[in-house]
């Protein structure tokens, strides 16, 4: 009976660790989610700022933000991996799990 104790005990203090992991990883997540969501918002920043600026007609300041503008969006960049819902919903499941 003794041996079964202490197997129980480790399994328990192996799901408390567990447990702790999967906080923190939640936690990142969401701090990974807020800072997307600011990135987000600058974009759109930048966008409109952008279209306002065209919407001027302005020859000379328009030409050069617009040509800068598509040489910038014309570069090609490695694509980054996306973050969705469907990620942070995995952790939200192991979570409710335990």
């Amino acid at each position: 009976m003794d041996t079964t104790h202490k197997r129980l005990t480790s399994i328990e203090s192996q799901l408390t660790v567990i447990h702790n992991n999967i906080i923190e990883i939640k936690s990142r997540l969401d701090k990974i989610d807020e800072s997307c969501s600011n990135m987000d918002d600058h974009i759109s920043f930048v966008e409109s700022t952008y279209n306002y600026i065209k919407s001027l007609q302005l020859p000379s300041h328009t030409s050069f933000v617009e040509s800068t503008y598509n040489y910038i969006k014309s570069i090609e960049l490695p694509s980054l991996p996306s973050i969705s819902k469907s990620a942070t919903s995995f952790a939200s499941i192991l979570l409710y799990m335990i």
